[in-house]
């Protein structure tokens, strides 16, 4: 279940997030349900940044190997850099796999 966050200038437009976990879903195989998205959009003066127009971050199980997290890594980049028109360079993109970590969702613990 990987927890992506994707962080732009407000001035770049917004991610249409069912459409863009759709789309990730086709990318890499990943139920929607398993998808949790997360888009900040941060004013001109809070978001510096020379050439990159979004910013993606992925937590995700370690237990996933490193070609699922690059998959998932390109998958969010091209589907990112689709929606904000701009190419798929201006995208960046980092992972960090959780090794032990805690998900509580609907007053269950996952």
């Amino acid at each position: 279940m990987p927890v992506i966050t994707v962080k732009s200038n407000n001035s770049a437009g917004k991610l249409e997030l069912q459409k863009f976990a759709e789309e990730i879903s086709i990318k890499t195989g990943i139920v929607v349900s398993r998808l949790q998205i997360i888009a900040e959009y941060y004013p001109p003066e809070d978001f510096f940044t020379d050439n990159v127009h979004a910013i993606i971050h992925i937590a995700i199980s370690e237990k996933n190997d490193k070609n699922t997290t690059q998959k998932i890594m390109k998958a969010c980049a091209s589907v990112a850099a689709k929606q904000f028109n701009v190419k798929e360079n201006q995208i960046a993109v980092t992972a960090y796999p959780v090794g032990i970590g805690y998900l509580l969702v609907n007053n269950h613990f996952i």
